[in-house]
């Protein structure tokens, strides 16, 4: 992929509740190709950002990182179908 990491279109796949706590889960197309699966922590300055190839690869570790959320505790909020 591309170092120029320009979003093309960013979507939220979901967010999550714990404890007054919020995150959001943000898929966004890049312009260079190539997907970005952003986790956005109300509670951490930082988000948790990974670039993947290919859209599906991206999907897949969305979920694979919502279990682990919702097995610690964390109650989904909203759900999008992509």
């Amino acid at each position: 992929m591309d170092n120029d990491r320009h979003p093309l279109r960013v979507r939220q796949i979901c967010r999550l509740e714990k404890g007054g706590q919020s995150l959001a889960f943000l898929l966004t197309d890049l312009e260079a190709g190539g997907f970005e699966l952003t986790l956005m922590r109300s509670d951490l300055v930082t988000p948790s950002v990974e670039l993947f190839r290919v859209r599906h690869e991206a999907l897949a570790e969305a979920n694979r990182q919502l279990q682990h959320y919702v097995a610690d505790g964390w109650v989904l909020e909203s759900e999008k179908i992509l």
